[in-house]
């Protein structure tokens, strides 16, 4: 059986395939306007609501009427914080039907959730991709809510964070050229500190830190002053004797031999097995006479 009669030609085919491209477009802008007819209205900035949320009043209770009526989590999240520059701690939600606390994360969203979820995690898996999915800061789809609140809470680059440094509120996209002259420094010498937490130690040997004492004046050496006055001969004045510091030559007992730094601040003794402990690796030159 012949069937060359029912193949299509090239034109015939591009006619049909571009017929199916204008029916998909179609049927997305049906789609969306029918979703933007269901969306419904944020009562602050009045546009269709991107990622909803609703308020949790003192009750421990959910407000009523944002229930029927969610914001904006953008919109909120500036709400409340101008609640805290006019030093409200307690004020009426936006219907003036129960009165709110602003706590943070707990006072919007989902109760019970925790502070690393987004604000609405069982509603914004059950809209799916019905309801505002481009982000109204940087216009990136992403194509279902969840992944908008995702985005807002942790990639978007207009979003603000905090310095963990100077704990400024700044741009996203800022904070890498923000960090290269906001840092930690050592307050001895000036190197730049790497970043670790409060229960964590820093490993950075500074050799400006004051760690001696003198025991006479009490005037305080670093590691690095010790070595250059060591090797070029160099004395604290502290060095010199007193007459009763002197004793015959004919006694039989001669004067103790210190070494390593064993005489500390306060009249306490560092043995030579703890100088080893404080430190990676000691030489140690004998002096003496062979």
């Amino acid at each position: 059986m012949d069937n060359s009669s029912n193949k299509l030609t090239y034109e015939e085919l591009e006619t049909k395939i571009k017929q199916l491209e204008g029916s998909l477009v179609f049927q997305e802008e049906k789609r969306k306007c029918t979703i933007g007819a269901r969306i419904p209205t944020c009562q602050l900035c009045f546009d269709p609501v991107e990622c909803p949320v609703t308020l949790n009043n003192n009750n421990r209770g959910k407000c009523p009427a944002s229930q029927s009526n969610p914001s904006c989590l953008l919109c909120v999240r500036t709400w409340l914080d101008n609640m805290r520059t006019q030093n409200k701690n307690t004020f009426p939600c936006l219907w003036k039907c129960c009165d709110m606390s602003n706590k943070g994360y707990i006072t919007y969203g989902e109760l019970g959730r925790k502070p690393d979820d987004v604000a609405e995690p069982t509603l914004y898996r059950m809209m799916g991709s019905e309801g505002v999915t481009q982000c109204t800061r940087c216009h990136t789809d992403c194509v279902t809510v969840y992944n908008l609140a995702q985005h807002i809470k942790t990639s978007c680059r207009l979003r603000k964070i905090k310095c963990s440094t100077c704990k400024k509120m700044m741009l996203a996209e800022q904070m890498q050229q923000h960090e290269e002259t906001c840092y930690y420094k050592c307050q001895y010498c000036g190197d730049k500190l790497p970043s670790v937490l409060k229960t964590e130690t820093i490993q950075h040997l500074c050799k400006k830190k004051p760690i001696y004492s003198c025991k006479y004046c009490d005037v305080t050496f670093c590691i690095e002053t010790l070595v250059n006055n060591y090797y070029n001969g160099n004395l604290h004045n502290c060095s010199k004797l007193y007459k009763n510091e002197s004793i015959p030559s004919s006694m039989s007992q001669p004067a103790p031999h210190i070494t390593d730094y064993q005489s500390n601040n306060r009249g306490s003794v560092l043995t030579q097995d703890n100088v080893s402990s404080r430190f990676g690796r000691i030489t140690y030159i004998d002096t003496r006479d062979p």
